[in-house]
């Protein structure tokens, strides 16, 4: 490619030699200079070469006379990218006071003194020495305000300070001068001071920078699709946004999670069971029977019908023994919440089921049971193992461990796994 270069300068010098050669052939023309009181005369292409030759002339001297600065600031800015890349190491190897030094002589430098003065700003804040990082952080605020504003937010989002973080990112975001990491913090900030349906607004110019990657994206958008049906003001709005939804979101768990717990709050109690059941006839999903069992009791309540006619289908699912649980006990039917709910612990031991068990026992007046069961709660939260249950008949033992036959097609047993 130099070479080409190279002989496309020559073709272009040799035309130009030939156009002047031509104009001047016939006629070289006349020069006069005067100049206190001395007088030359000459031709025009002398006069040409002449001012040439004075032009190299004092282009060398000026090259000659730089020399010395040029090489002094060459060695200046090898000096601070070594720091730089030393002070970046240092950083990252946890050796905060040196990397802050070095960092700092590094910002002399003005095309890094931007990312430099950043970096000892997390070193000193690291190092506990907020009065240098207020320093570094001033100094960065001069040099280059946008990215001083944006560590700052980042800093207060880290610190929960959403509100701050936001206002500090606004601008920017109007003025379209944040990165991608930038907009995340802003959205997140966004999403964190109840305004997450703005946040789902600039969501679409965020996944087109395609910056970041597939699965962060994916979680940030779950996030604010589920946060922006938490933060609806009213029901009218709430389906509106819930209808608005892509049927790939309308299927994540997290998101029905988000949309029963509101529309419970809003009094769509109906819905709520509506959507819920709909997509466990569809996709059985344990996950979301606590949801189902949390909403509450209203008029027309299907909720216990649907889990008995599960139930059959999935035996052996102590999720749901779990929810028809805590469904008989709203119902005042605790022998029948005891059995489910023990039948639960034994399946999948959790704490929630052995608390729910206990509020089953207290409201029956069994203190000791009712103390078994909390103890088991805190027991799982620890790791420990559960104790036994006393008062219990040999044959509520074996009912709450017992295993649920299982048959394939042709009606024959199968062997559980």
């Amino acid at each position: 490619m130099n070479v080409f270069r190279g002989l496309i300068w020559c073709l272009l010098l040799a035309a130009i030699g030939a156009v002047a050669w031509e104009s001047l052939a016939t006629d070289m023309g006349f020069v006069l200079i005067r100049w206190h009181g001395k007088i030359i005369e000459t031709t025009v292409a002398y006069g040409l070469i002449f001012w040439l030759l004075i032009s190299v002339a004092l282009w060398s001297l000026w090259f000659l006379v730089r020399l010395p600065f040029n090489a002094w600031q060459s060695l200046a800015k090898k000096q601070a990218r070594s720091r730089f890349v030393n002070g970046l190491q240092a950083f990252q190897e946890g050796r905060y006071a040196r990397a802050e030094n070095l960092l700092l002589k590094a910002a002399k430098q003005d095309d890094i003194k931007t990312i430099a003065l950043m970096t000892a700003y997390n070193a000193a804040n690291r190092l506990d020495e907020p009065l240098r990082a207020a320093q570094h952080q001033a100094a960065l605020l001069q040099h280059d305000a946008a990215a001083a504003n944006v560590q700052a937010a980042e800093t207060a989002f880290n610190n929960d300070n959403f509100e701050q973080a936001a206002t500090l990112l606004a601008p920017l975001q109007e003025a379209k001068k944040l990165s991608p990491q930038a907009q995340l913090v802003y959205l997140q900030s966004l999403e964190k001071t109840n305004r997450a349906a703005e946040a789902i607004a600039l969501f679409g110019t965020l996944r087109k920078e395609q910056a970041l990657s597939p699965q962060i994206l994916a979680t940030l958008e779950i996030k604010l699709q589920a946060s922006t049906l938490e933060q609806s003001s009213d029901a009218d709005a709430f389906l509106q946004t819930w209808q608005s939804l892509p049927e790939r979101l309308k299927n994540n768990t997290a998101i029905l999670q988000a949309f029963s717990a509101r529309a419970d709050a809003l009094g769509l109690e109906t819905k709520a069971v509506q959507v819920l059941s709909d997509y466990l006839g569809m996709h059985w999903t344990p996950e979301l029977l606590g949801s189902l069992a949390g909403i509450s009791a209203h008029a027309n309540d299907q909720r216990m019908d649907l889990c008995r006619a599960w139930l059959p289908q999935h035996p052996d699912d102590a999720a749901l023994h779990a929810a028809l649980g805590k469904l008989y006990r709203q119902d005042k039917q605790y022998v029948k919440a005891e059995a489910m709910l023990q039948r639960s612990a034994s399946l999948a031991p959790s704490s929630e089921a052995w608390e729910a068990l206990g509020n089953i026992y207290s409201a029956q007046q069994k203190n000791e049971q009712a103390s078994t069961a909390y103890a088991n709660a805190l027991r799982l939260q620890r790791e420990q193992l559960p104790l036994l249950l006393s008062g219990q008949s040999l044959r509520e033992k074996i009912a709450s461990q017992a295993v649920a036959e299982i048959r394939n097609e042709h009606g024959f047993p199968l062997i559980p796994k």
